[in-house]
């Protein structure tokens, strides 16, 4: 009986992002290469056909749960990728730290409910992530579950609500830049120089509440005549990460300041009450993010 190769199968992959080894639901790599319909030409359809190829950049997309991993330092999920990335993108870049950069993260989405949690992420990159994948790794003992809510601490306003299910959208403002002419042999650079501009967050978090708390979230959203008002302490994430004792809580501040565009509040006979509030905040050099 003949049997397939076993490097068509994904089960023999590990992926290798900066050094650490990724335990991943999904990978997705693709180069996106621009380009356009032939040009029409006044020979016409029997002539010369001219073809429109603009230039290229690679694309990531990663999925995983957020996971506890046992023991630390094997083996890492993709939440671990956007917390690496956002502080990575909180600091200036300077010539003494850009050669660390293979790849931005464009963007990142956190879904959180009592069933379970995941995390996606998009990357780009100027060069190939060729490298990123290990065909057959080395066997390590280790072993982990997927995060459920009880290990998932969200406050918001300063203040602790019950959380029934929050989805976060996480944006890396990046600006693709090309150049006609180079500095050396003179000649415009086919794939993009990548300049990081800032980050922010918008998502929505559905919360259970009493009703004499939901006019005190009417209150946060409030503004009085000639005055700004904006939320501080908005939203935060940690994550119950403590392998064999010690604690390596995963930490994310989700901005200093929020804003609240919309809260609904939801009642129902013999149901729960519900408020969902749609929120967009603001970062910091010094937003907290611990890993």
């Amino acid at each position: 009986m003949p049997l397939l190769s076993p490097e068509y199968f994904g089960t023999w992959y590990v992926i290798t992002l900066d050094g650490k080894r990724r335990i991943l639901q999904s990978y997705s790599e693709t180069l996106n290469l621009e380009s356009s319909n032939e040009k029409s030409a006044l020979v016409g359809d029997i002539g010369k056909h001219i073809a429109d190829i603009g230039p290229y950049h690679y694309a990531l997309s990663l999925t995983s749960p957020i996971l506890i991993l046992e023991p630390y330092g094997v083996f890492y999920d993709a939440f671990d990728i956007v917390l690496e990335n956002l502080d990575k993108i909180q600091q200036p870049i300077t010539a003494s730290n850009i050669s660390t950069y293979e790849y931005v993260m464009q963007s990142a989405s956190i879904n959180i409910a009592t069933d379970g949690s995941n995390v996606s992420t998009q990357l780009e990159s100027w060069q190939d992530f060729a490298n990123a994948k290990e065909y057959r790794p080395a066997d390590d003992f280790f072993y982990g579950r997927v995060a459920k809510f009880y290990d998932i601490y969200f406050s918001m306003f300063g203040n602790e609500y019950l959380v029934q299910s929050a989805n976060l959208n996480i944006k890396v403002n990046n600006d693709k830049h090309f150049y006609i002419a180079g500095t050396n042999d003179f000649l415009g650079n086919q794939v993009p120089k990548y300049s990081i501009n800032g980050y922010s967050v918008s998502g929505d978090i559905t919360l259970l509440i009493k009703p004499d708390q939901y006019e005190t979230l009417k209150l946060y959203n409030a503004q009085s005549p000639g005055i700004f008002n904006a939320l501080k302490e908005s939203v935060k994430l940690k994550v119950f990460y403590r392998p064999t004792g010690v604690n390596r809580d995963k930490t994310i501040d989700f901005g200093d300041f929020a804003f609240m565009p919309s809260i609904e509040l939801s009642i129902n006979p013999n149901q729960i009450i519900t408020a969902k509030i749609n929120f967009y905040t603001l970062f910091r050099r010094t937003s907290v993010i611990n890993y």
